[in-house]
């Protein structure tokens, strides 16, 4: 039982409770507070196959935890996210009060069809066939970050465009687009420089706006990936 708790799997579960905790914050209204546990969950997220690789200790049970936990806080909590972001628009006495907002639950049944898709492919070693749960869900968390700024705010979060999220976002996860992992086969300059400079540039961004700019890096990413793609090609 005690080799159950091996590092890695500490990680993944401190990824998990920090997407349960999210969920709690966000059912409360704390939106940005559930931002941040999902920056935290992410970042357990990566070194707990960092520190399997390390260690040696990839295994089933841990490929599966892992998982697990990624519906709860790549999947579950952006659902609530969406849903109390639509609940703004819908006040108790609409027709539409339940129906409106339950659309936000196509983007958790999407992320888990996603996860589900990259279990079982062989084609996700050193790319992504759709657009990873976790990159969904740091644009949908930055959306609320943007309720300082009344225009842009009010213009991300109108009801159709939160659809229009929504329904591209989760289409996107269970496609079969190429786009970038990140995942690098050495560390040189030379053959990787175009990553080196996405993420030099996103950096930047993320100094200068903080989770706002989450918005502009996630569709950035997905337009690099095509012409990172469309050039390799040729």
């Amino acid at each position: 039982m005690l080799r159950l708790f091996n590092l890695p799997n500490l990680l993944t579960l401190a990824n998990l409770t920090s997407g349960c905790i999210g969920i709690i914050a966000a059912l409360n209204g704390d939106l940005r507070l559930a931002g941040y546990l999902v920056i935290l969950a992410g970042i357990f997220d990566f070194f707990d196959g960092f520190a399997a690789r390390a260690l040696k200790l990839d295994n089933p049970i841990g490929g599966d935890l892992d998982s697990l936990a990624d519906a709860i806080t790549f999947g579950v909590l952006p659902g609530i996210i969406f849903y109390q972001l639509l609940s703004e628009h819908y006040p108790p006495e609409s027709s539409l009060y339940l129906v409106g907002k339950l659309l936000a639950l196509v983007f958790p049944i999407c992320a888990i069809l996603r996860l589900a898709k990259f279990n079982v492919s062989t084609e996700q070693s050193y790319n992504f066939k759709g657009l990873a749960t976790p990159a969904a869900t740091l644009f949908v968390i930055a959306l609320p970050f943007w309720s300082d700024y009344t225009m842009m705010y009010l213009g991300l979060c109108h009801q159709w465009v939160l659809y229009f999220f929504v329904f591209g976002l989760s289409l996107l996860m269970i496609s079969d687009l190429d786009l970038l992992a990140f995942k690098f086969k050495n560390y040189s300059w030379a053959d990787n420089s175009s990553k080196y400079i996405f993420l030099i540039i996103a950096l930047l961004l993320f100094i200068l706006l903080g989770v706002k700019s989450l918005t502009l890096i996630i569709p950035l990413y997905i337009l690099f990936s095509f012409w990172y793609f469309k050039t390799e090609s040729n």
